[in-house]
């Protein structure tokens, strides 16, 4: 399935709104310990953009860090979970797949942290699995 070529997502209340250009350039389910504490959710996929794809309406995220160099970022007037940045990865912009618009049309291309994965997960797919990071870090 081709992954599209623009796309847009919001918040819950709406006050933080984007949109993207071009195709994301990685879609990927994460299984590590600190995606489910920031989302509550047993894994967590993300669509990855170039920052430079995407455009901020009026309102930009807030940022929480609880270690140096990897921000989630949030509303600060709803609370829902917008995404992830990583200063090791700094022209990048991963999204949770929840908070965009149409997420079927975005089609998961592999699994990062598949050692923190839950046991009583199954996943029975094909797709590529990474003991850690899907990509390399500076």
């Amino acid at each position: 399935m081709r992954q599209p070529a623009t796309a847009h997502g919001r918040c819950r209340c709406g006050a933080i709104r984007w949109y993207t250009s071009g195709a994301p350039f990685s879609v990927s389910h994460c299984h590590c310990d600190d995606c489910r504490q920031a989302t509550g959710a047993a894994l967590t996929t993300f669509v990855g953009y170039q920052a430079r794809q995407v455009q901020f309406e009026e309102a930009v995220p807030a940022e929480y860090s609880h270690r140096p160099g990897a921000a989630r970022l949030f509303c600060r007037d709803c609370g829902t979970p917008i995404g992830y940045r990583d200063a090791r990865l700094a022209h990048e912009l991963y999204f949770y797949l929840g908070v965009m618009a149409a997420p079927e049309r975005f089609q998961p291309e592999y699994h990062a942290f598949v050692d923190q994965a839950l046991p009583w997960l199954g996943l029975d797919d094909d797709l590529p699995r990474y003991s850690r990071f899907s990509r390399s870090r500076n």
